[in-house]
């Protein structure tokens, strides 16, 4: 964005430099003299209509100075933000087996895994059911932690989660803060959970791993296995919320 204001600018001022030296190219010294001498004896409302006009030529010029220099610095702003995740070298891919069966899209997944890291120049491949900034895939709602039980009149705690493999977190880039990354076994032993630091900053600050926690109406526990960086899923201008990932 900036280089085309720049291009612009640049190709304003040509044309408005170039336009009346051309207009002006074809005729004589003597025409030049009288037309001055015609404008020295232009009347009060065309002075006045002159000026006008670059006055309002000078505020618009100001406000597009303003407004790129918002710009400017919204952008260098923008780029001091941690995402929480590298994007450099990482290609996605989409795939959608929603007809197939629990058991055959595992098998699917599996064989996925175990032969995309023979293709050349693909050193890491990791599984999720939603990327960050994409916000396509995402679920959300209430859980319990069964150290905390709640009352009848409380309400719930609620965060985000989503779906991951091994290999998600290290292809990303997305820092391992506490214990352990993702491992195949996790697929078919006690169901593992992952959360970012604002989970554990807000819900589990004396201690995360080891604690279990169950999902929406899922009666399946799962236990805390790791502590992970926040990582902005909904945009670099939004805040970090709590999120989990599971097997």
């Amino acid at each position: 964005m900036l280089l085309f204001e720049v291009a612009l600018s640049a190709v304003a001022g040509l044309l408005l430099g170039v336009l009346p030296m051309l207009h002006l190219s074809g005729r004589s010294s003597a025409a030049l003299l009288r037309s001055g001498a015609q404008h020295a004896t232009a009347s009060r409302e065309r002075n006045r209509l002159r000026r006008a006009l670059i006055v309002g030529q000078v505020a618009t010029a100001l406000v597009l100075l303003v407004s790129s220099g918002l710009m400017l610095w919204s952008m260098i702003r923008l780029r001091a933000v941690d995402p929480g995740f590298r994007a450099d070298g990482v290609v996605t891919l989409g795939a959608s087996l929603d007809d197939a069966e629990d058991q055959a899209a595992a098998g699917f997944w599996e064989r996925l895994l175990d032969r995309l890291p023979t293709v050349p120049r693909i050193t890491r491949v990791g599984l999720t059911a939603s990327l960050p900034i994409d916000m396509s895939g995402l679920k959300g709602g209430s859980f319990r932690i069964e150290s905390k039980p709640r009352g009848h009149d409380e309400l719930p705690p609620v965060a985000m989660y989503t779906a991951i493999t091994e290999g998600f977190f290290e292809t990303l880039g997305i820092p391992l803060v506490e214990a352990r990354a993702p491992v195949r076994a996790d697929y078919r032993g006690v169901p593992a959970v992952w959360i970012n630091q604002e989970f554990r900053r807000r819900f589990l600050p004396d201690g995360a791993l080891g604690e279990r926690l169950s999902f929406g109406d899922d009666s399946t526990w799962h236990q805390v296995a790791g502590v992970v960086g926040d990582v902005r899923t909904f945009g670099l201008r939004e805040d970090i919320r709590p999120w989990a990932f599971s097997r």
